[in-house]
């Protein structure tokens, strides 16, 4: 197991070196490296990295992230560049015991668990009253966990595959992108985990001006997960404006606060911090007002010219394995495509044969190509959400190694349908498909609604084929991409995530747009090794998952159990 520890900072030597200074005495069995990065600092905080670098080469190292600020910026570049399976993530003001990397590592080992937030603790020896009232509010790393799905990135660690899931954290933010991040972790079923067996230590808030800053900085966070993610946010922004936030609190109540976390306080003290934090919310309050107004005044221009000029990003998601002879064709299929504005994503899960040279070949021809390879085979799953990770459309649409798409017009009219719909829960836009076989036969499969889509998707699938499908990419990242626990039927259960569990509609084109080429040669997700196994795996994943859709349609589950018995007894 390798460990990345990723310090974003800016502007902040002092805390850097500090937190660098615990973290290189650390006791662990395990390797690690600690990736400091700096967001574009004007002091002297890159020289100070510097000295580590040169002090411990093997062990600190120094990435800069001066095109974008912001410390979520400055996390995501440092993510490129980590070589560890797990990342813990700092502040550079924070102080780490030595025995922080291996306690936390090793709940990750015995829970199995995706996401880890661990305690913290708020330190100082100032005796000023803004430093009791930021003890007192502290961290409440726990609570948060449990109640709103995230944890501070300053006690943050996940398993590098959470990035390949879910995706990177949303750089266009100022403050919130932990909170955000947390319950994209959270609705894609990862399991998060809190730990108090080791404290970091953070240093306390002392001046109220500092205090008065970071209110303001979390109100714009606020204000931007609500207008980026109004249907998963708004609420949050909406109770800055209720008179509630500015009510006096109980003296007494903070006085009990204190005792318990051994803050000296008087009754004065206490008297005075119950009214301590109105100018506060007065003044954020104010500041998202402010800053609101500011968002939507920025991109009405924007907003404006992509109905009219502009055309959304279309990212082509292609994801191939040891498939050389038919990539070629797959990519002429989608670059003759009349919709202008697209980019083309594939990820080669680290095929043996010449795949790599006729993807890279083609990325030398169109710039709109962009070649990404794992260099271990990961499965299907991992290298959907590679692509996931790596596209930038509005729209993704899918498309397998050995399909074609015979309908040049297909992501024109997919757009279409995206944009004139007035339904905001419209998922996936699909088509038919016109089947061929090893001897050419050809035989047309259309695609329409079922019944009952929730019970179709419930038994299996046969009516949505992937390389027909559009999406939107916020879509993909709420449900949290493709399911890597799914050992087979990765697309499939994609769709039944999208649909059944999320709530998401399904439009159902009737042109065919994509040539299904049944050749005989393995897939990537029909593998014959340990079929039955991997079948049953499968099953009972969906199952579990499901479990209260599937008995709300015991039809669906009845059938699913009894079809997959016989196609392990078959296999």
């Amino acid at each position: 197991m390798m460990i990345s520890v990723i310090i974003p900072v800016y502007n902040d030597s002092v805390g850097l070196e500090a937190t660098l200074a615990s973290l290189v005495a650390q006791e662990i069995s395990d390797s690690f490296e600690i990736i400091v990065a700096d967001n574009g600092s004007t002091d002297d905080t890159q020289q100070l990295a510097q000295s580590f670098t040169t002090r411990f080469p093997s062990l600190v190292r120094l990435v800069v992230e001066d095109e974008q600020q912001g410390s979520y910026a400055a996390r995501n570049k440092a993510i490129k560049k980590a070589k560890g399976n797990l990342l813990f993530f700092v502040d550079a003001d924070m102080v780490a015991p030595s025995n922080y990397l291996q306690k936390v590592a090793d709940v990750f080992q015995e829970q199995d668990a995706d996401y880890v937030g661990c305690k913290v603790e708020i330190v100082t020896d100032k005796k000023t009253l803004a430093a009791k009232y930021n003890r007192l509010g502290g961290f409440k790393v726990d609570v948060d966990l449990e109640h709103n799905h995230f944890v501070p990135t300053c006690c943050l660690s996940i398993k590098k595959e959470t990035i390949n899931v879910v995706g990177n954290f949303d750089a266009r933010l100022e403050s919130g992108g932990d909170y955000e991040f947390g319950n994209r972790v959270h609705q894609a079923g990862l399991k998060q985990v809190y730990t108090d067996s080791v404290t970091l230590k953070h240093p306390a808030r002392w001046k109220y001006r500092s205090l008065m800053n970071k209110s303001k900085r979390v109100a714009r966070g606020i204000c931007q997960l609500a207008f980026y993610y109004p249907d998963r946010f708004r609420s949050r922004y909406l109770k800055y404006s209720t008179l509630s936030r500015h009510y006096p609190r109980s003296p007494f109540a903070i006085i009990k606060r204190a005792r318990s976390i051994n803050v000296p306080l008087n009754f004065w003290e206490a008297l005075m911090l119950s009214v301590f934090h109105i100018p506060l919310t007065i003044s954020s309050s104010q500041e998202a007002k402010r800053f609101m107004n500011h968002l939507q005044q920025q991109i009405e221009p924007s907003n404006s010219a992509l109905h009219t000029d502009a055309e959304p990003l279309v990212s082509v998601n292609i994801t191939t394995y040891n498939r050389a002879g038919f990539l070629g064709r797959c990519l002429d299929s989608v670059l003759t495509q009349s919709y202008p504005n697209i980019e083309v994503i594939v990820v080669d899960d680290a095929s043996s044969d010449n795949t790599a040279e006729v993807a890279k070949s083609y990325s030398k021809k169109d710039t709109r190509v962009k070649y990404f390879r794992h260099e271990e085979n990961q499965g299907n799953a991992y290298a959907r959400n590679t692509a996931l990770k790596q596209c930038q459309g509005t729209f993704v649409a899918f498309m397998d190694d050995d399909d074609e798409w015979i309908d040049t017009d297909k992501l024109t009219k997919q757009i279409e349908i995206f944009e004139s719909s007035l339904d905001p829960k419209l998922g996936i836009v699909c088509s038919g498909v016109k089947v061929i076989d090893a001897s050419n036969n050809e035989e047309v499969k259309r695609a329409e609604m079922p019944l009952n889509l929730t019970s179709t998707l419930l038994k299996g699938n046969g009516v949505i084929h992937n390389s027909t499908v559009m999406t939107k990419r916020e879509t993909m990242i709420k449900v949290g991409g493709f399911d890597t626990k799914m050992p087979r039927g990765i697309d499939s259960e994609f769709f039944r995530t999208v649909v059944v569990k999320h709530g998401y509609k399904v439009h159902f084109m009737p042109d065919i747009t994509v040539a299904y080429h049944e050749h005989g040669e393995i897939r990537m997700t029909t593998n014959k090794t340990n079929a039955a196994a991997k079948t049953w795996k499968a099953n009972v994943h969906v199952i579990q998952k499901h479990l209260g859709s599937f008995l709300l349609h015991p039809e669906a589950l009845l059938y699913r159990i009894g079809s997959r018995f016989k196609k392990i007894v078959a296999n």
